[in-house]
């Protein structure tokens, strides 16, 4: 009689390690796959729950390790389980035994604690945390004294390592924002346009200038000693509104630009309708570049390696391209 409730014992310790490990491995995939929009909604709504659950969003170092610490209990309780086993079975619990009882139930720990329980919390993450948080919390009080280290090692990690911090924090940010761009276009919120234009923004954004600049070699332009008429006529069989102007002497010395506008209204020599490019070094981006010719209400930037001048690009092309860069990976 004994015997049967030893073994039971036994079904019974390892049964709790195989679901601690599927709680906490199944809540920290669905964390991560958390809408902080929707949370954020159900929380000014009055939801508790979505409140407690923003709070953990908000301060993930918390959660993260409450899930490492359950984690390593639950390999415990199942790790003793085995060990129990092992003793019952032959008498006496051996190391060898162990590593045998631990290769042959590795399979059912994996299936049941790990694989589906992640499936599972990855396709309902809202619902099944929502569910299980009153449990979690329990678990989170009780596991204070544990993971609270961990937390300010994890902090004092981060201010040794403020470069790599910041970046994962960017890249984090940015699929957050996807993601917020995203449902709130699912939801009605955005609109098709300003959706591509947020998404062009985030893909084009990090991008340089240099990208985008047209090679001096292949500027549509005119030289500073031609005429009004001239400067017209050339503007008007090419389609352009903006016409970049070069030294006459230099093939390549690309230096400003005139308005057709200007030109047209005004009865005043070229070198008077000149207005001179920004200038922009070849490494700046291309959401900065856009920031910084509006500011300086200019069209045209010469794009500057050192002193020399590599080429042109104009603040039209670089906002049809956040435009362009989202429709072609629509496609």
């Amino acid at each position: 009689m004994d015997g049967w409730w030893n073994w039971l014992l036994i079904i019974g310790i390892f049964a709790l390690g195989v679901r601690l490990s599927a709680f906490f491995s199944g809540s920290e995939i669905g964390f991560y796959r958390l809408s902080p929009l929707r949370l954020s909604v159900e929380a000014d709504s009055g939801d508790t729950v979505s409140q407690r659950l923003l709070d953990f969003v908000q301060q993930p170092g918390y959660f993260v390790a409450t899930t490492l610490v359950g984690n390593n209990l639950a390999n415990y309780v199942t790790t003793l389980a085995i060990a129990m086993a092992t003793a019952a079975a032959f008498g006496a619990s051996t190391g060898l035994f162990e590593i045998l009882g631990t290769v042959l139930f590795t399979p059912l720990i994996f299936v049941f604690g790990e694989l589906i329980p992640k499936n599972l919390y990855y396709e309902s993450p809202h619902r099944l945390l929502r569910r299980d948080l009153r449990w979690f919390l329990v678990f989170y009080r009780c596991f204070l004294i544990f993971s609270t280290p961990l937390v300010w090692i994890s902090k004092l990690f981060d201010r040794f390592g403020g470069v790599e911090k910041n970046s994962a924090q960017r890249a984090l940010g940015r699929k957050r924002l996807v993601q917020v761009l995203s449902e709130g276009h699912h939801e009605g919120l955005l609109t098709r346009v300003q959706n591509d234009l947020v998404q062009g923004l985030l893909r084009e954004a990090p991008r340089t200038v240099a990208e985008s600049m047209t090679e001096c070699s292949r500027v549509t332009g005119v030289r500073d000693d031609l005429s009004r008429k001239q400067v017209l006529d050339f503007a008007r069989s090419h389609g352009l509104s903006r016409v970049p102007v070069r030294r006459a002497d230099q093939i390549h010395g690309w230096y400003g630009y005139v308005c057709v506008a200007d030109l047209s209204l005004r009865n005043r020599p070229l070198a008077e309708s000149q207005r001179p490019f920004f200038h922009l070094d070849i490494s700046t981006g291309k959401l900065e570049a856009i920031l910084a010719l509006r500011a300086a209400e200019s069209e045209y930037a010469a794009i500057m390696h050192g002193d020399e001048v590599l080429g042109l690009v104009t603040s039209s092309k670089l906002s049809e391209e956040f435009f362009i860069s989202q429709q072609t990976a629509g496609h």
